[in-house]
């Protein structure tokens, strides 16, 4: 049975402990708490004197300190490393699918701190932020426990090349450029010049398409006050489409170099606009010293109406 002296040690003790406990945890939340903060503490601890003002400011400064952690952030990271120390960390990332984009840039996008773990990784965030990568067109950020993320690219496909005032940009078959054209290995794209000509490339080249020994010869496809269409060729010669029925006349086109040989003469322009005739434009004879070109018809070209 303890005695009241004994009963007074204990208190005492107790009393001793809390302010050596109190000592510790002021020197731990230090860096957290600013200084009016503990200053404020310490005048709660002399205002109210012994044990209750101990625990006043012990109450005191333990909301501080919570409250400092929660608007810092560091609850999060202190889950973080917790989880991290027991095996759940981020020990591997991987990354498939890419071919334009780099791994380097995917990791950038991916914000791995150190210490981060695989619970508390925002995967949803690490997508939208890969999804701005100019070639990515899809991708999936997938945890795999104890210590893997994985991250599937699906990329843009370049589809033509789109030159628009004085910046050439690759664009996909949707006409959505995705990077500025820069690499060689994207020179043999078709290229299509002009406002405009991105929206409408994938119908222009698959009509074209039908018509192999012009679309061969195409070098650029320029649209012309968003109406109508002029092809250049690889030998120089433009061709001009009319505004209605193009690929009608560029059946005509066909049939004609078929019987005339005409790609294969010495002419600077196919005019193709007007419906009952083709007419060419020579190149201009510097021999002659004729510098100005001919407008001259060809009335063997007459196939009628285009329909």
């Amino acid at each position: 049975m303890p005695t009241l002296g004994g009963v007074g040690r204990m208190t005492g003790a107790r009393a001793h402990g809390l302010r050596a406990g109190m000592s510790r945890f002021a020197a731990m939340s230090r860096p957290w708490i600013p200084r009016r903060v503990r200053r404020l503490a310490e005048k709660i601890e002399f205002t109210r004197g012994g044990r209750s003002g101990h625990f006043a400011a012990a109450g005191f400064l333990g909301a501080a300190v919570a409250y400092g952690l929660v608007a810092g952030g560091h609850v999060v990271r202190l889950a973080d490393g917790a989880l991290s120390a027991i095996g759940l960390g981020i020990e591997t990332v991987t990354v498939t699918g890419n071919g334009e984009t780099t791994q380097f840039a995917v990791l950038e996008k991916l914000e791995l701190d150190s210490g981060v773990s695989l619970p508390g990784y925002d995967a949803h965030a690490a997508r939208l932020r890969i999804s701005q990568l100019p070639w990515v067109s899809d991708v999936t950020v997938r945890k795999t426990y104890p210590g893997v993320l994985a991250v599937s690219l699906t990329e843009k496909l370049p589809f033509a090349l789109w030159q628009h005032e004085d910046a050439v940009a690759v664009i996909d078959r949707d006409g959505e450029p995705i990077v500025a054209f820069d690499d060689p290995r994207f020179s043999n794209l078709p290229l299509l010049v002009g406002a405009g000509a991105n929206e409408r490339a994938t119908d222009f080249l698959h009509n074209l398409a039908a018509y192999g020994s012009i679309a061969g010869r195409m070098r650029a496809a320029v649209l012309v006050a968003e109406r109508r269409w002029n092809l250049i060729l690889d030998n120089g010669i433009t061709v001009k489409l009319p505004e209605s029925n193009p690929f009608a006349a560029v059946a005509e086109l066909v049939a004609l170099d078929e019987r005339e040989e005409l790609l294969s003469r010495a002419v600077s322009i196919v005019d193709l606009r007007l419906e009952d005739r083709v007419t060419v434009q020579p190149v201009p004879d510097a021999e002659m010293g004729d510098e100005t070109p001919k407008a001259v018809p060809m009335p063997h070209a007459r196939l009628g109406a285009r329909t």
